[in-house]
């Protein structure tokens, strides 16, 4: 069985990976910000995959926001001990309509679902402004999938209950990872 474990943080986002899954509209990595802009204070990590070949799973282990303060790391979201959310979306169009919300314990795999995309993410945590170059941190265990991460800011814990034109910002998101590797 074919495994990737890794750990992701900031510069590797840009620098190791593939392309995605052709539906995908983000085949490149990025990063738009590394602290959180002006009006956004909570940020959250995610992760996509979706399956490459029949038998993909994914066994996420942890997620992690990290941020630096002064030379000093801490860690605001760290979900080895808690349940993720997760969503099951269509493949095409890509995060279309009807998707499935469900929570999932750290410790279960999740087979994946031909044509239909898996978002993980951790819960929306407060970052203080003294806080910069925050970055996603993920430790996972896949087989036959495409794997993304990422990270976006919100302006509030709550944004969605706030109204429908708060919403998110996406602040970087890796390259899709396709082979077995380890960090």
């Amino acid at each position: 069985m074919k495994k990737l474990l890794f750990v992701i943080w900031l510069f590797p986002l840009v620098v190791y990976g593939g392309t995605g899954p052709a539906e995908s509209p983000t085949q490149s990595a990025y990063i738009r910000y590394t602290s959180p802009p002006d009006g956004y204070a909570y940020g959250m990590v995610w992760v996509n995959v979706t399956q490459k070949k029949s038998g993909a799973f994914v066994q996420v282990r942890k997620l992690q926001l990290v941020c630096f303060s002064g030379g000093k790391k801490k860690i605001f979201a760290d979900g080895i001990d808690t349940t993720y959310g997760m969503g099951l979306y269509p493949r095409s169009p890509w995060f279309g309509k009807n998707d499935k919300h469900i929570t999932i314990p750290v410790s279960n795999p999740v087979e994946m679902r031909k044509g239909k995309v898996t978002h993980f993410w951790t819960k929306r945590v407060y970052i203080p402004k003294e806080y910069k170059k925050c970055r996603p941190e993920a430790a996972l265990t896949v087989k036959n999938a495409y794997v993304q991460i990422g990270l976006d800011y919100w302006p509030g814990f709550d944004s969605y209950k706030e109204g429908k034109k708060i919403k998110n910002v996406e602040a970087m998101a890796s390259r899709w990872y396709t082979k077995t590797f380890s960090y």
